[in-house]
């Protein structure tokens, strides 16, 4: 099974959580076996010369917003890379800091998503590509309003909420308190939401732009409770203004992090 052999069973079922009769409530009436059904976000990133040649028609009718993408790196490094924590802040100070498990077992998904656990805020969904079945990830963000607080590892550690320090002992196998955050590089990110309507997608889509020392990339994407839909509208939407899908699928978090692990 994923994530450390469920990551030691999401520790015991978080019955090891701070040691507390939470434990005890894990189990309660609240915890009874429960149904999710998780979504899908869809994404294929884009050839930068075609998509920077159709960007106005792709966007057509919606603002620009920009923002600064901070990831972390956990020190000591857990055993598994499964654990992400993100900053985001855009021009207006609006700032969200998210701790996300991805690549979990939908088992995981499952548990994690159980009232039981009282993780606040927890959302889960499957990030895929235009082909394959894709990834779970579940996470936690915050969101703060003029916000003008320091983003450095320390600053964003003390920040993070009960829900949030749950989620990230989950994944690291040991309390947050034992671990610090190292910031890597701020990645300079451009935001288009909610372009027109592509079919087989719920949400409006969204175009990306993510500054990389290699080069821009471009990401459209849109989320959906029918995968193979949203794939054929988001292929007919970019077949319709020229834009050839680039050859290279891999995320931007990946990236983002593979960058900061070099330098």
């Amino acid at each position: 099974m994923k994530g450390i052999s469920i990551n030691i069973f999401v520790l015991l079922f978080s019955g090891l959580y701070l040691g507390t009769a939470h434990s005890q409530e894990a189990f309660n009436a609240n915890a009874a076996p429960h149904d999710v059904d998780f979504s899908y976000e869809v994404k294929v990133n884009l050839d930068p010369v075609t998509a920077q040649a159709a960007l106005p028609a792709l966007v057509s009718g919606v603002s620009e917003k920009k923002r600064s993408t901070i990831y972390y790196q956990i020190d000591p490094t857990p055993d598994s890379d499964m654990t992400i924590v993100r900053a985001r802040r855009d021009t207006k100070n609006k700032t969200d800091i998210t701790i996300k498990l991805r690549g979990i077992s939908d088992f995981m998904g499952w548990l994690l998503s159980n009232p039981g656990l009282k993780l606040e805020g927890l959302g889960c969904e499957y990030d895929t590509g235009m082909t394959g079945d894709g990834q779970l990830s579940c996470d936690i963000k915050v969101e703060t309003s003029n916000d003008t607080s320091p983003l450095d590892g320390d600053s964003v550690m003390e920040r993070l909420d009960d829900s949030q320090e749950h989620l990230f002992k989950i994944g690291t196998g040991k309390p947050a308190k034992f671990s610090s955050l190292d910031a890597c590089p701020t990645i300079a990110t451009r935001v288009w939401k909610d372009i027109a309507p592509i079919a087989g997608c719920t949400d409006g889509a969204t175009v990306e732009i993510w500054t990389f020392a290699d080069g821009p990339l471009y990401e459209l994407s849109c989320k959906t409770t029918t995968m193979e839909a949203a794939r054929a509208g988001l292929q007919a939407r970019i077949d319709s203004l020229g834009i050839v899908a680039s050859p290279d699928q891999g995320g931007k978090t990946a990236k983002a992090l593979a960058e900061c692990s070099a330098q």
